[in-house]
């Protein structure tokens, strides 16, 4: 018999940290197990991340759900970014109870923040940006200047892009069967919300834009928003 009524995996980007999920946190009460999923190769320098693979990542999040599934009756699935590709891949695998999903990079629209950003949060500039200090905070690397480091970064990239175009077949071919909610940001450095039209076709999925958001940077009233969002969104699973 399962322990809990339902339980939470939660699945940061490429190159990213679970603080980006502390927008959600405080709408999950106490007692509701989480598990916050650090990616292999990520939270030291960047050879670890060379060292590592989409298919690890796979394998992590199929260990986590599945672990999740032997003590809960219910397992939601929140990701950011890439960890929303690793999410609606499991659920197609294994299924889950739910997915809520912040800017899923189905579309990709790469701007100059997108390549101004992390160099100014290398060498630490624009400390006092709050759009530079949440890509900040929300990096999951230890900033390392050995460019011997970066070897494998190359076939990290170019596995993300073979992931996007898979879930995008994915989701042209393959119903998603439990409640999905999407939000895509209006200032996304990376993500395009033309991401929005791919979900068109699932019939479970709602999407929503916030308007003045970045990929990392959420400003305080879409911050609250989202935290409210994603308390009725579990209570919508649960209460089902």
């Amino acid at each position: 018999m399962s322990e809990h009524e339902y339980g939470i995996v939660m699945i940061h980007g490429i190159c990213g940290s679970t603080s980006i999920f502390n927008t959600l946190l405080p709408a999950v009460d106490e007692n509701v197990p989480v598990e916050l999923l650090v990616l292999d190769g990520h939270g030291g320098d960047a050879s670890g991340f060379s060292r590592s693979s989409m298919d690890k990542w796979k394998e992590q999040v199929k260990r986590a759900v599945d672990s999740m599934k032997k003590k809960c009756r219910r397992v939601i699935v929140a990701g950011h970014s890439m960890g929303c590709l690793l999410a609606i891949g499991e659920a197609v695998r294994s299924g889950v109870d739910g997915m809520f999903l912040l800017c899923p990079p189905l579309k990709l629209h790469l701007t100059w923040s997108a390549i101004l950003n992390p160099l100014k949060v290398t060498l630490g500039l624009s400390e006092s940006d709050p759009v530079i200090m949440a890509a900040k905070e929300a990096y999951g690397l230890k900033i390392d200047y050995n460019p011997l480091h970066f070897y494998g970064w190359p076939a990290r990239y170019i596995e993300l892009l073979t992931e996007i175009r898979r879930v995008n077949r994915l989701l042209g071919t393959v119903t998603l069967n439990c409640p999905v909610s999407v939000y895509l940001c209006g200032r996304d450095e990376m993500v395009s919300t033309a991401s929005a039209a791919k979900f068109k076709v699932q019939p479970a999925i709602k999407v929503e834009v916030l308007p003045e958001s970045t990929h990392y940077y959420f400003p305080t009233r879409e911050r609250n928003a989202l935290e409210r969002a994603f308390g009725d969104f579990l209570c919508s699973v649960i209460n089902k």
